[in-house]
Order: C-alpha cells, then sequence, then structure tokens
C-alpha cells in the first residue's frame, strides 16, 4: 500500500511540473537551464577547491564581498 500511495504522489508531482513547465517561455526556460549550469559550475568549482586545498581558487568561488561562519569565527572578504 505504502508503494502505491509513493506512486500516486511521484505522478501527482510529475504531472504537476509538466503543467508548471509548459506556462513558461521560451526564454525563462534558457533562462532557468543558464542558471542552473552556472550554480553547478560554481558547486564543482568550490568542491574542487575544498578538495585540493588550494585557498585561492576557495576564496574565488565566493563574491568580493562573500562571509564565511563557523561558529563564532567569521570571515569576510576574500582578502581574508
Amino acid at each position: 500500500m505504502k508503494n502505491f500511495g509513493l506512486g500516486v504522489l511521484v505522478a501527482v508531482v510529475c504531472s504537476a511540473g509538466v503543467g508548471y513547465t509548459a506556462q513558461k517561455s521560451d526564454d525563462q526556460v534558457l533562462r532557468e537551464v543558464r542558471d542552473r549550469a552556472e550554480i553547478e559550475d560554481l558547486m564543482w568549482r568550490y568542491t574542487r577547491a575544498l578538495d585540493t586545498t588550494d585557498a585561492d581558487a576557495y576564496a574565488a568561488a565566493y563574491t568580493a564581498d562573500g562571509q564565511f561562519s563557523a561558529g563564532t569565527n567569521v570571515t569576510k572578504g576574500r582578502d581574508a
């Protein structure tokens, strides 16, 4: 019974997504695709910088005025 309920939920969500997507213009869809690609690229650059302990690449993943917080320690800006 759980599997049936889960299947119905998935079907409803998928059909709702199709209806929502149909209302978007081509420009909106292309913008979303570009945005998602840029976000994914940023996430991979951030991950690679952490994995390779490359401090400069890590800082470059943030905006110039970005802020990193760890507990009560706050670091602001790329130079920091």
